[in-house]
């Protein structure tokens, strides 16, 4: 919503119809292009922090014809960055109107500090004007709603907007003459200043219009539910690399929880991710793969103002389908602002994915719920086997209530699950399921603290790449 409001008054000139259009300032204002963010590039697009407030002509509209839009071409308040350094909004008619319209919609959500001015000549007698800029309909007067002027006027102030990307700006004048001259004119200039990002370091870093890209390819950025997603697709093989880059706003600890998921083809394939300040480089996944596959984790980084940030995907492959796309997606929190972790049920088994291990061809993870856990894979190919690991916390007696879902093609398909404790195993499906199935069912099983508890699954079928997908969910009660 619109904040603070101050307004000076300038003397008025001698009586003329010559506006005096004293543009204003904004180093932001040439980085508005940057917001396509580099999709189909090979070079980095610098990340220039464009304002929220868009100065760009092209993205405003105007009601009625008289307006006009245009970018501001002379540096006032002594401000010498580079052109264009705001947005003028003009009208020019014969005759007075009430609340002509100018709207464009905010490009990201952060505070946008604005000085404005507002010039003009509604000639003399009984001569008014007004100015108001409305976020979402919550107005704030500039000038009037009316007020009396006579000849050139010219009004200058600052106010600071409270943007979310995607809010509705609009600007609207009014005026009213009341003598046969034919005076009836402005300029309204924004110029958009510092900018303050109210959600500190971490809602910068989550917004993608922070963020520039770099890779063969096509690649992009996309954020929403204060995550970011970093995304690529491209026909090459062997070795390569997209680049994602934003600069740190301000001093922080970040926790960064990230996930990657992708497929680079299947003979000789590899993928590596890592996040990188000021060129200090961690290591997040690097590994083989054959079709598609994830994984995820969780690190913690320190940055101070102006580092920069940098998150680098990497595949390969040497496959004549040339498949090589992946998304990367990651929320990165101030220490103690993320989201909690869910809680953990008192007990020899945890629920938590950070405390099982997983491992298997293909894509395949560990997820929490509500008191369960789950195990999910999917591959390209046949056959496999995924292992899910964890160890015993306590000395307990378990009912485990388990449910096992998914699709093995119709071909000479099998699909097993087992559950061993210290090698121990006990099987809990072995069936031929033609298409999807799904398994339920409750077994005891006794464990020991520091036991090995191992959830196992195999699949196969003989239909050529047509796959291997579930979710095998436990909860686990003591008895």
């Amino acid at each position: 919503m619109p904040k603070k409001n101050s307004t000076t008054q300038q003397p008025t000139g001698p009586q003329s119809p010559n506006i005096s259009r004293r543009s204003v300032l904004s180093s932001l204002g040439a980085g508005v292009a940057a917001l396509g963010v580099g999709v189909g590039s090979t070079d980095i697009v610098k990340a220039t922090n464009p304002s929220a407030l868009s100065i760009d002509p092209n993205d405003w509209s105007v009601e009625p014809d008289e307006g006009s839009v245009s970018d501001a071409s002379t540096p006032p308040y002594g401000h010498t960055g580079s052109h264009p350094y705001g947005i003028n909004l003009s009208y020019d008619g014969p005759s007075s109107t009430a609340w002509e319209s100018y709207s464009t919609t905010a490009k990201k959500t952060e505070d946008v500090d604005l000085k404005w001015e507002y010039s003009g000549n509604h000639a003399y007698y009984g001569a008014e004007a007004g100015v108001r800029i409305s976020v979402n309909n919550d107005t704030t007067y500039l000038v009037g709603p009316w007020e009396s002027v006579s000849g050139s006027f010219d009004r200058s102030g600052e106010i600071t907007l409270s943007l979310n990307k995607g809010d509705e700006i609009t600007v609207e004048f009014a005026g009213e003459k009341g003598d046969y001259y034919n005076y009836y004119h402005g300029t309204l200039t924004l110029v958009p200043l510092h900018t303050n990002h109210s959600h500190g370091s971490s809602g910068h870093i989550n917004h993608a219009d922070s963020w520039s890209s770099s890779g063969p390819g096509t690649h992009n950025v996309s954020s929403g539910d204060n995550v970011v997603k970093f995304s690529y697709d491209s026909d090459d093989y062997r070795w390569q690399t997209w680049e994602y880059e934003t600069t740190a706003q301000d001093d922080a600890e970040l926790d960064v929880d990230w996930s990657y998921d992708g497929h680079h083809s299947w003979w000789s394939a590899e993928a590596a991710a890592y996040i990188e300040v000021n060129g200090h480089r961690t290591k997040l996944a690097e590994r083989e793969t054959r079709g598609s596959f994830s994984a995820s984790g969780k690190t913690r980084i320190s940055v101070r103002e102006g580092d920069t940030i940098r998150v680098i995907l990497r595949g390969d492959h040497f496959d004549w389908s040339r498949i090589m796309r992946g998304t990367f997606t990651a929320t990165l929190s101030k220490v103690g602002e993320g989201s909690p972790e869910p809680p953990e049920p008192s007990g020899p088994i945890k629920y938590t994915a950070e405390s099982w291990s997983d491992s298997g061809p293909g894509a395949h993870s560990v997820s929490s719920g509500d008191n369960s856990v789950g195990f999910s894979y999917d591959y390209d190919d046949s056959p496999g086997t995924w292992e899910y690991e964890t160890t015993a916390q306590g000395d307990a007696d378990l009912v485990l209530d388990w449910n096992y879902q998914g699709n093995h093609a119709d071909y000479i398909p099998r699909a097993t699950a087992s559950i061993y404790v210290n090698g121990e195993r006990t099987e809990l499906v072995d069936r031929n399921p033609r298409g999807p199935f799904s398994e339920s069912g409750k077994t005891r099983i006794s464990v020991s603290e520091g036991d090995t508890v191992r959830v196992r699954i195999y699949g196969y079928n003989y239909a050529y790449l047509e796959g291997l997908e579930g979710t095998f969910t436990a909860t686990f009660s003591e008895v």
